[in-house]
Order: structure tokens, then sequence, then C-alpha cells
């Protein structure tokens, strides 16, 4: 049987999580026998190292990210290639860099472009939708590709400039959408759709997206 840590607490039920380093925590009701534990986590068992074996597969991609120059990187949805240039600079589907740090070089590429298409995105559908944002941030979200402020206060996040100029609108009109609807009902995606009617296909290319941003260390 898998090895695990165990964690009681006022909690109901029971459960288990596969931690970054491949451990298994298993959290429990205070007086939930060590019996039930184990046969809890034997009955997971299956599942508990199919996610520790992806857990590692992940955790080994990070460990070898290293963008160089000829490495192919995402940008707008393609493929770009990094090259060795006079100036660092983007253009002709290439990140030109020059000595010294080729992730450093191109992380600040790509915050700059993010800053720029973002802004200019949100200014193009604030005045189409009329919905006038209060403020506009951009971050270094992994996890979360932007918010809305019960003030109207919008963050996104730099690594949408990776994906498509669709599925970045598409988030840019979710973020605006939720100044009329602050909530995920029926309403605010009768909202979402006047602007972006096909917004589920870009929900599935945000997710490939994030799933291969947990491999990369940006």
């Amino acid at each position: 049987m898998l090895e695990y840590t165990l964690k009681r607490s006022k909690r109901k039920t029971l459960a288990a999580y596969v931690l970054d380093d491949g451990s298994v925590e298993v959290r429990a009701p205070l007086r939930t026998t060590v019996r039930e534990i184990d046969e809890f986590v034997k009955s997971k068992e299956s599942t508990l190292r199919g996610y520790i074996k992806a857990g590692l597969e992940k955790k080994e991609k990070r460990n070898r990210f290293a963008p160089d120059i000829n490495s192919e990187i995402l940008f707008r949805g393609k493929k770009y290639k990094i090259l060795r240039g006079a100036a660092a600079e983007i253009g002709n589907d290439c990140f030109f860099v020059t000595e010294g740090s080729v992730k450093n070089q191109v992380t600040a590429l790509y915050r700059m472009a993010a800053e720029r298409v973002i802004r200019e995105r949100v200014k193009y559908f604030s005045d189409i939708t009329g919905s006038i944002p209060a403020s506009v941030k951009i971050n270094g979200a992994k996890t979360r590709w932007g918010s809305c402020s019960a003030k109207g206060a919008l963050n996104f996040s730099w690594f949408l400039i990776m994906a498509s100029p669709k599925a970045l609108d598409y988030v840019v009109i979710h973020e605006l959408s939720h100044m009329k609807h602050m909530d995920h009902s029926d309403a605010f995606w009768r909202e979402v759709e006047k602007y972006e009617p096909g917004h589920k296909k870009y929900r599935s290319e945000l997710r490939a997206l994030s799933e291969r941003l947990q491999c990369e260390t940006w």
C-alpha cells in the first residue's frame, strides 16, 4: 500500500492529495480509525499512483525547461523561434535576443507585448460593450487568466500573450462581462455570447495552455 502522511482536523470527509514532491497526504476527520484510512487509501491507490506519475513527469519537464537559441515558444497562438539578434525584439515570427540571459530577455519581451496588446483589446471591447473598467493591470498569474473586482478593476495574466488572439479576446470579454454580472449566471454567459459566440472553443484552448504552463518555469 502507498505510504502517506496523515493530518487530522474537524473536517467531515476523508481526502487524499498528491503533493508536489510526489508524496501522499491524507486529511481525515478526528475520529476516523487508522483501519478506515488505510482502506480508503487502498481503494484510491491506482488513481493516486497515476497522479504521482503525472506530477513527477511535470516536475521533470519543469526542471529541464531552459529556453535557448533555436528553441520554439508560443506567441499569439503560434510557434516562434528564439534567435540571436542585434537587439531584443519580436519580429518575423522570431524572438531576437542579445548576449545575456535568454529566458530573462524573452520574458521581458512577453511582458511588454502583453501590456500593449491586452490594454488595446480592453479599450476596443470597452468601447463596444460600454463597460469601462476603473483600472487595468497585468500580472504574472499562472492559474487565473483574468479577474474583475466589485469596483471594476480588471487584472490579466501576461501569459495570455501566448494564446491565440481570439482566446485573449475571449478573456477580455469575459472580465468586462463581469462588470455587468458578477457571477457565472445564464445572464452572464448571454452577455459573453453577444461578443464571442465561440467562447467554449477558446476556453478549451486556454485549458491546454494552462496545462503546458505547468511544465514551464517562466
